[in-house]
């Protein structure tokens, strides 16, 4: 392995890991102290979402050091939510609404500029040339199935049916709370999309090399309907979604 991928690889690993700390951390502290105002109305909750965020951060970068696709793209993707969560904190701190956001613009542009510069120098070397080499090289089958995409998904909505409310529930979410499961959520369909185009991708360009053409052909359209139909059904959820809870 070059020595610039290394340090790259490194650096980012050093910046998943020092994030994973910071949500073990997050996960203690409202047990720890009993003044804490819980971010989602629960300790038990905040400790469960932080602690289990944080173990992934833990996981995700050891399998970035061993080279695995999907953890490029997990920190790819956590990269460029940064920058986005950045430049929306520094844009709302420049144009405060009330006199609390006011008091507090000092410190969300100083939030801001640290998030988008973290975001951005992640982004840079997880897309230096080398590095995506490094990854992207001889990647046959990139290790995708459906039940990955399908496992991942349930992890995701299950988490989400915890924080957030029922539709008929009075109970009032934190904005923060719905803006991270709807850039969450969109960073599922666009990577859904982008790894269902590749699979099918691949997966038709075998049809002239497959002894049993037909029952292929036939098979796999019938798997390229359902993607299309799957992905049909998670944009008109998130649609109905943004519809529910931002209104």
């Amino acid at each position: 392995m070059a020595t610039i991928v290394r340090v790259a690889i490194g650096v980012v690993c050093f910046f998943g890991f020092t994030l994973a700390a910071l949500l073990f951390l997050a996960a203690v502290n409202p047990w720890v102290d009993q003044h804490e105002i819980p971010f989602l109305g629960s300790r038990s909750y905040d400790s469960a979402l932080c602690g289990v965020a944080g173990l992934f951060c833990v996981f995700a970068g050891v399998r970035l050091i061993q080279g695995k696709l999907w953890a490029w793209w997990i920190a790819f993707a956590v990269s460029l939510a940064t920058v986005g969560l950045g430049i929306f904190l520094f844009v709302s701190a420049l144009h405060p609404r009330d006199d609390f956001a006011r008091s507090e613009s000092g410190f969300g542009l100083g939030t801001g500029l640290i998030l988008m510069t973290l975001g951005a120098i992640t982004s840079v070397l997880l897309g230096l040339p080398p590095v995506r080499r490094k990854f992207f090289l001889k990647r046959v089958v990139v290790g995708l199935t459906l039940g990955r995409i399908a496992f991942a998904w349930a992890i995701f909505l299950w988490g989400a049916a915890l924080v957030l409310p029922q539709l008929d529930s009075h109970t009032r979410t934190h904005p923060a709370v719905k803006a991270i499961v709807a850039v969450v959520y969109a960073l599922f369909l666009i990577g859904t999309s982008i790894a269902l185009a590749t699979y099918f991708n691949r997966a038709w360009r075998r049809v002239g090399t497959v002894p049993n053409r037909t029952a292929y052909v036939v098979w796999l359209s019938l798997e390229s309907i359902a993607g299309m139909g799957v992905l049909g059904i998670l944009a008109y959820s998130g649609g109905t979604f943004v519809v529910a809870h931002f209104r």
